[in-house]
């Protein structure tokens, strides 16, 4: 873990969280606002046409915490603890399923694609929580958040 420097590896993920997030932002703005003309270049097929700008209008709004997802699935994997990530995706993942049912009975196909970018938020909301609450390797202890479960612990 860099050097044995639990402290240098946190600011490091942390530091490389925001700058995904300055990056995604406006990408996330440009795909949500220009869409149909991106989405253009792919296909003339009508339908496709508008349920795909639906699904990219409605998850370019999380574009900036799918970054930040990533960037903390690699921070767990650079401090060994993998099986947050697979515990944490997993769940939220399959949890999706349901989700998308209930949503896609009021709103159609697009509750699925809401379905998808609540599950996305929440897993890089609890991703970065676990990773801020997680002890690394060679710090004695971390503070503890009664609130934020984290998959090791149950």
């Amino acid at each position: 873990l860099g050097s044995q420097r639990p402290d240098a590896a946190r600011r490091a993920a942390n530091s490389a969280a925001i700058a995904c997030a300055c990056v995604m932002l406006p990408v996330g703005l440009l795909a949500g606002v220009f869409a149909e003309p991106l989405l253009s270049l792919f296909t003339s097929d009508a339908t496709i046409l508008s349920s795909a700008t639906r699904y990219l209008q409605i998850n370019a709004a999380v574009f900036t915490l799918m970054g930040c997802e990533v960037v903390y699935d690699g921070a767990f994997a650079g401090s060994e603890n993998t099986r947050a990530v697979l515990w944490v995706g997993a769940t939220l993942n399959l949890l999706r399923l349901p989700a998308a049912y209930v949503l896609s009975l009021s709103m159609g196909i697009d509750g699925v694609w809401v379905a998808i970018a609540l599950t996305t938020a929440v897993k890089a909301v609890y991703k970065a929580l676990c990773f801020f609450r997680q002890p690394l390797r060679g710090e004695r202890e971390r503070f503890r958040w009664q609130w934020v479960p984290t998959p090791w612990e149950l």
